[in-house]
């Protein structure tokens, strides 16, 4: 399998989505990102109590990303008329195994209504290339047993053209 995520949730979402259980999955190729919500300021919404784990797979750009400004083409093509922040609460990743990754967590949240409780546990990676961690309008963030074996900063160059799509 390689593909674009293994999980996705977002972008165009203006409902909500809660209650959702990814267990013992293996994905041996790549994923452009192993876990990716996304969400924009335009949609509002509702993610949350999402749970992934006992997961495997080779090379991602992210194992875990949460981005809250995801506009595509969008961004300039289509105004901003009204603001609906989509609220993101209780995402949670246990007993991951990667072999490859840009980077392990990026979480991105809105200072209007930051990202709430996230856990991330038992994560391993075997090399990553770009960095560990990034959170930022993040409340309730739990960190335990991320573990990778080697920083590689030329790793995975093939995987550089997916880095700025959104």
């Amino acid at each position: 399998m390689a593909g674009h995520t293994l999980l996705g949730i977002g972008s165009e979402i203006s409902g909500g989505i809660r209650n959702v259980y990814m267990h013992d999955c293996v994905a041996p190729n790549s994923v452009h990102r192993l876990f990716f919500v996304k969400t924009n300021h335009r949609r509002g919404a509702f993610v949350e109590n999402i749970h992934m784990e006992n997961i495997a797979t080779g090379s991602t750009l992210r194992v875990l990303e949460i981005d809250t400004e995801v506009l595509y083409q969008w961004r300039t093509l289509i105004p901003t008329y009204e603001e609906s922040i989509t609220r993101i609460e209780g995402i949670y990743m246990n007993n991951i195994t990667c072999e490859s990754a840009k980077a392990i967590y990026d979480l991105k949240g809105d200072e209007r209504m930051p990202i709430r409780n996230v856990a991330i546990r038992n994560i391993h990676v075997g090399s990553v290339s770009d960095f560990v961690s990034h959170a930022e309008n993040v409340e309730g963030i739990v960190a335990e047993n991320i573990t990778y074996d080697e920083i590689d900063p030329n790793a995975l160059p093939e995987l550089d053209k997916y880095t700025n799509n959104k």
